[in-house]
């Protein structure tokens, strides 16, 4: 099937898609419901792409793919963050799907992306419990659309350890939510999975642990550490639990303190390593449009600022995504 985006640019060739019907008819809405959403064209055929083509990108299991395709736009109606969120990321899977007019849909991505950060501001200052997957959609969204908007090459890896992004809007956002959006995320039944670790993955944590104990950082600092590798532990255990769901992969982002991005901002090593680690769950959707060559990028990076005395603890996360393999092909 093929949808001419006008203002958009060149006709796009949409694969695996179901469904055919205009994302108000989709979703379920009335012609007195559409027009109070007050989209222009040009975001109505984003979001005509994103539930007929992007929606299906963000899990592999039909249940999750019916909530991002139907069940979020409904709720996008009423919550603007969301609508402006799924619109965001429809622009830029348009920005990555085709070399026409790139600049122009990425543009239009940043500026639905700084709508959703305005959004958010105000659903943060009424949050509830009732929010709470409403803040999980967005934290995914927020994270696929961060990695999304930049290229994994060095130069960007290290802008991302840095806690820096394209944009000061993007960089202040995103980072903000996380810090607001964690308690309710840590509230929620993400985290409850009952599966348990494989030896290696229970092995490579233990010795972050091992690690961060023996070490000479403040007691306060210590516990940063601890409760970041705690979550990273949570992290891999959803994973596992429900494999074929992309978004899950970035849980970790959204509940990691703030404290941790100011070390990991600094570049301290304990940090570093963590990351490193978390790295690996990126490298296993690395097939997946926004992510690509994320994982085995960020691992690189760490490498090459950790002292040489540390990459024994990426040792693990090097093996994982295939880089102790090009180290030996190197020498």
């Amino acid at each position: 099937m093929a949808v001419h985006n006008a203002k958009l640019g060149r006709s796009s060739v949409i694969t695996k898609s179901p469904v055919v019907a205009d994302p108000p008819r989709l979703i379920g809405l009335s012609t007195a419901q559409c027009a109070s959403l007050d989209l222009r064209a040009e975001d109505l055929e984003l979001l005509h792409y994103y539930t007929n083509a992007v929606s299906l990108t963000l899990s592999e299991r039909p249940e999750i793919q019916r909530i991002w395709q139907i069940t979020n736009p409904k709720e996008a109606v009423s919550h603007s963050a969301l609508m402006q969120g799924l619109l965001a990321v429809s622009a830029l899977h348009l920005h990555h799907s085709s070399d026409a007019s790139q600049n122009r849909r990425k543009y239009v991505a940043l500026v639905h992306f700084d709508h959703t950060l305005t959004s958010l501001r105000q659903l943060i200052g009424n949050t509830t419990p009732e929010h709470f997957d409403i803040l999980i959609a967005l934290s995914m969204l927020v994270a696929i659309f961060a990695f999304a908007l930049t290229q994994p090459t060095k130069a960007a890896t290290e802008v991302l350890i840095n806690h820096i992004s394209e944009t000061s809007k993007l960089k202040r956002g995103v980072y903000a939510f996380l810090g607001y959006a964690r308690q309710w995320i840590l509230q929620g039944r993400v985290f409850s999975a009952s599966a348990s670790l494989s030896e290696d993955v229970n092995t490579a944590l233990k010795r972050l642990e091992l690690w961060n104990d023996i070490s000479s950082d403040s007691e306060s600092t210590k516990a940063v550490y601890a409760s970041a590798i705690q979550n990273l532990r949570a992290n891999f255990l959803a994973v596992d639990s429900i494999p074929d769901d992309p978004g899950l992969r970035h849980l970790w982002l959204v509940t990691v303190e703030p404290e941790y991005m100011r070390l990991l901002e600094s570049q301290e090593s304990m940090a570093l390593s963590i990351l490193a680690h978390y790295a690996v769950i990126l490298h296993s959707e690395r097939e997946k449009w926004w992510s690509k060559d994320w994982g085995y990028q960020l691992v690189a990076t760490v490498y090459r600022l950790l002292d040489a005395r540390w990459h024994h603890l990426i040792g693990w996360a090097m093996q994982q995504v295939g880089m102790v393999d090009t180290l030996c092909l190197e020498q």
